[in-house]
């Protein structure tokens, strides 16, 4: 049954005390301390009740704190992505760091995709990129309801919602042309920027790969580079060309084992406006890498999976667009 006070304060205090369940709380006037126990009380009889006070005590940038420190440090390992996931935390933090877990619903979420995308939150971003916060979204909240065991009131409400389309595959190929000026660019910079442009091409691995790499896992003689904790969550072995062990041979050792530092982003901006080169990612060049090795021939589907890391067909076919001229010389 509920009973009501009214404080010294102006405000009027409902207290409930039904099923075992004891809660208060405090509002402006009478009435609404009355809808509010009333609809409490329907809960409770209906064995919907959740009870909100440790949601309500949570803000999304304390759950954002205890994430960081408690679960993606044994979760999320791979180093090449820290920067990722950090930069997601750091929009949501933003956006939604003061909002009370018990406030986080489908309007919320849907707000926040929207500003994502229109710019609400600054830059705006491709749909693609809104799309990824959500889902970091949506893995806070779970970890608050699984991990931490927070009976959330709406639970995960970022499954409610519209998730904006995911970023069109890319097709960019690059011609001979345009690597000879690209790699002379490159090699005017003080950086290791053509080697990783030229090992991209001959090794097809991924950016994050690349920098990550570490001489103890290159064994040059059998022509292997070994990578660990790759994207797919294994390890995998990557075959080396003629051309890469030379590239790899002419390359300074470092003491802290680390063939690259980091990659030079400055650098690659800068070549590529030296070069007259627009539309060029860098994760362009590993398409190009699978895409040539196809083109070949002399490789089949596993072998080329293997080369590359996917682990089916349907995703090796997304990173493969193979000329159709080069298709058609061989058909003879």
């Amino acid at each position: 049954m509920a009973t009501y006070e009214h404080l010294p304060s102006g405000l009027w205090r409902a207290k409930v005390r039904k099923g075992g369940h004891s809660q208060s709380a405090s509002f402006p006037t009478q009435r609404e301390a009355k809808r509010w126990a009333t609809a409490l009380e329907a809960e409770i009889d209906a064995q919907t009740y959740i009870d909100r006070r440790p949601a309500e005590s949570m803000t999304v940038g304390a759950l954002i704190d205890r994430f960081e420190s408690e679960f993606a440090p044994s979760h999320y390992k791979r180093q090449d992505k820290a920067a990722s996931w950090r930069t997601q935390l750091a929009v949501i933090r933003s956006h939604l760091g003061q909002e009370r877990l018990a406030d986080i619903d489908a309007r919320v979420c849907a707000a926040f995709r929207d500003a994502r995308i229109r710019g609400g939150i600054r830059p705006a971003v491709s749909p693609g990129t809104a799309r990824k916060d959500l889902m970091m979204l949506s893995r806070l909240l779970r970890y608050a309801a699984h991990e931490l065991a927070l009976p959330m009131p709406h639970g995960n409400p970022v499954s409610k919602v519209k998730k904006p389309a995911e970023n069109r595959h890319r097709e960019r190929r690059i011609d001979d042309g345009e690597l000879q000026r690209l790699l002379a660019a490159a090699r005017k910079s003080r950086t290791h920027l053509a080697a990783l442009i030229e090992l991209a091409l001959e090794t097809a691995m991924r950016q994050g790969e690349l920098v990550t790499l570490r001489w103890s896992l290159i064994d040059l003689p059998r022509r292997i580079a070994v990578l660990r904790d790759t994207k797919n969550g294994t390890d995998r072995a990557v075959p080396l060309s003629t051309r890469a062990v030379a590239i790899f041979k002419a390359l300074p050792r470092r003491i802290d084992d680390r063939v690259f530092v980091t990659f030079p982003r400055e650098a690659w901006v800068k070549a590529l406006a030296d070069a007259q080169i627009t539309g060029l990612h860098f994760h362009d060049l590993r398409h190009e890498a699978i895409s040539r090795l196809a083109e070949r021939g002399q490789f089949g589907i596993l072998e080329l999976s293997a080369i590359s890391g996917h682990k089916t067909l349907a995703m090796l076919k997304r990173y493969t667009h193979l000329d159709a001229s080069k298709l058609a010389e061989r058909m003879g």
